[in-house]
């Protein structure tokens, strides 16, 4: 697979002109992704608020076959939501990505996904008090 960085509107265009070329030969696949990184503001508000009320909610509510703790939420929210699945064997496995080299648009979908898996069993996750978080 290659990759390409592009940082300003030459190298956009040069990009263009050498899809241009390729789809004429065959469909090829773009992706796009951010550099930066996901931010500690993300981080913060995942794990000073939406990690914990989560965990509270579920064990509160009794909708857990045992009470969590916040590593057991966090395990199960990035098994759910931020995971791999690979084929060992013939059969599926899932497993949990560390977030460590997540970047700012991957942080971001996990955590839309994660709030509105939440909202969906009827548990409200504060907004963040800060900007720059989504």
């Amino acid at each position: 697979m290659e990759e390409k960085i592009i940082a300003d509107k030459n190298s956009l265009d040069s990009l263009y002109q050498e899809l241009a070329k390729k789809i004429e030969v065959r469909p090829v696949k773009v992706a796009i992704s951010s550099l930066k990184k996901k931010t500690n503001k993300q981080l913060g508000y995942y794990w000073a608020t939406i990690v914990p009320t989560i965990t509270k909610e579920l064990n509160e509510r009794g909708l857990a076959s045992a009470m969590l703790t916040e590593a057991d939420v966090n395990e199960v929210l990035n098994k759910k939501f931020f995971s791999k699945k690979i084929i060992v064997d013939g059969e599926i496995q899932v497993f949990a990505r560390s977030k460590a080299s997540a970047d700012i648009d991957e942080m971001k979908k996990f955590l839309f996904d994660v709030i509105n898996w939440a909202t969906n069993l009827g548990i409200h996750i504060p907004p963040p008090l800060m900007e720059d978080v989504f």
